[in-house]
């Protein structure tokens, strides 16, 4: 279940999601902060965070103006409260009631070390933080993605397309049926799936529309 985004943040509204992982749990949303690290709970990436992040007159005007910005000030302020002991849990109840009113505050319960670092690239050039996703691709076999929030939606298309541009690299043939039998799967309901109503459109699989 997802509420409504606001268009000035760079993050999705609070959602909550079951739990793959742990069935019966429901995985509740976005907790974010702004960190000078690369990787979550490991300050020892904090030197690679400077060496990147490369701060100068372009980078703090662009953090300045989020900061005029009322909505981005205090989504930042709150996660910062949401990290405080014993107020955090009755914070973030608010807002999960947003979804579940009749949510106890018994009922939830931080996840510990669960989560990780998603980048926010800045345009220097016209000095603007730059929303939704990325990719960079160099041509040499690598890739660097910037999922959008939530990047759930578009993990597994962009997986996809990883793939096929790595295949390409290394001279690799993918195994489309295997592919698309991984990717759809069987249905319990109604049976295996029929492949005749999916089409390739570019490096995306997309449902066809009969004409």
């Amino acid at each position: 279940m997802y509420t409504v985004q606001n268009d000035k943040l760079p993050f999705a509204a609070i959602h909550g999601d079951p739990d793959v992982r742990v069935p019966g749990k429901t995985r509740f949303g976005p907790a974010a902060l702004i960190l000078p690290i690369l990787e979550r709970y490991n300050y020892r990436t904090l030197p690679d965070f400077l060496r990147v992040f490369r701060f100068d007159r372009q980078v703090a005007k662009v953090l300045w103006d989020l900061l005029k910005v009322r909505d981005i000030r205090d989504y930042m302020l709150k996660n910062i409260h949401f990290e405080v002991p014993l107020i955090r849990k009755l914070l973030f109840l608010r807002d999960v009631r947003k979804i579940v009113p009749a949510l106890r505050l018994r009922d939830l319960k931080f996840a510990h070390k669960v989560g990780g670092i998603r980048p926010q690239l800045i345009d220097k050039v016209s000095c603007r933080l730059l929303m939704g996703e990325a990719k960079i691709n160099p041509g040499n076999g690598v890739v660097f993605n910037m999922t959008p929030s939530p990047g759930g939606t578009s993990c597994l298309e962009n997986a996809e397309i990883d793939m096929r541009t790595i295949a390409e690299f290394l001279g690799a043939t993918i195994d489309e049926v295997a592919l698309k039998s991984e990717l759809l799967g069987e249905d319990s309901e109604h049976g295996q799936a029929d492949f005749t109503g999916v089409v390739l459109e570019g490096n995306k699989l997309a449902d066809s529309i009969p004409g």
